[in-house]
């Protein structure tokens, strides 16, 4: 219908809907990174394990204890995380488990005592890490996706997965750890004299 030489709103408004991407197709982006990063921070520790432990000198088993306490919080965490998301929404979830993980990890990087990983790896990152996995994303997506829920939350999955298991978390994470530790801070983990 025109009116007055112009096309009718309504007919301009389906063109513009038309256009426009479905905001769930931002939703599922967001959380295929959060996911990509997070697999590749948590499943770094496979990568990180021999420089760690040889730089601090740990033996296996102390290291193995924060990778032990690591996983008993994280599966606390879930439990913690699902009920916060139930009542309160994923947005400060995510937000403030984000937040928890990566102090976590980074704080990792200024340690100097064993308790002090225990501390920031055992209870801050793995406190963080159950806000931000496939369980958490994927209740997302299923709100946000009817007819092709069960592709988004695989196409999700593969976030997490993608990291893990292609070796992309030894490429990102131990050169980080290369040159953070050794060019940036020389002698700080190799003291001189």
């Amino acid at each position: 219908m025109k009116a007055f030489g112009m096309i009718s709103v309504d007919s301009d408004l389906k063109t513009r809907s038309q256009s426009r991407i479905f905001y769930g197709w931002y939703i599922l982006t967001a959380s295929f990174i959060i996911l990509f990063f997070g697999s590749g921070a948590i499943f770094s520790v496979g990568v990180m394990f021999k420089p760690v432990i040889s730089e601090l000198g740990w033996s296996r088993g102390t290291f193995s204890i924060a990778f032990f306490l690591n996983m008993a919080v994280y599966a606390l965490s879930l439990i913690i995380a699902g009920k916060v998301y139930d009542r309160y929404g994923p947005k400060w979830l995510i937000v403030i488990s984000s937040i928890l993980f990566s102090s976590g990890f980074i704080g990792v990087f200024f340690i100097s005592a064993f308790w002090q990983y225990l501390a920031l790896y055992g209870v801050v990152s793995a406190a963080g890490m159950g806000g931000i996995t496939v369980p958490i994303f994927a209740a997302i997506l299923s709100k946000w996706f009817e007819k092709y829920r069960d592709r988004s939350v695989y196409y999700c999955s593969i976030g997490h997965h993608a990291c893990g298991s292609s070796g992309v978390e030894g490429i990102l994470f131990s050169s980080w750890y290369d040159s953070a530790c050794h060019q940036y801070f020389p002698g700080f983990f190799h003291p001189k004299g």
